[in-house]
């Protein structure tokens, strides 16, 4: 749900100018009991390392950096740092 990117330049280098999302649904990681994502905890914070190939394309890293959010629905940069929201949790 939460998509930045650091158009700043202002994270860290290994993570400058890279973009970065938060997944809201729970998943199921066992695959069996919902309809997606399959075979995926979700609820986790992912780095997205993109390269531009040629002038409408990208290639994209994807990074998983943090888990264990209680339905996160949004991030924000702020200077350099990523804040994430949750929607629940205790």
């Amino acid at each position: 749900m939460g998509l930045v990117f650091d158009t700043a330049g202002a994270l860290a280098r290994l993570f400058r100018r890279h973009g970065f999302l938060l997944s809201f649904n729970a998943g199921d990681a066992q695959g069996t009991n919902t309809p997606g994502p399959f075979e995926d905890a979700r609820q986790d914070l992912v780095d997205l390392d993109l390269t531009k190939l040629g002038t409408t394309n990208y290639e994209a890293r994807v990074t998983r950096l943090v888990v264990g959010f209680a339905y996160p629905v949004d991030a924000e940069i702020i200077t350099n740092r990523i804040y994430a929201l949750e929607y629940g949790g205790a």
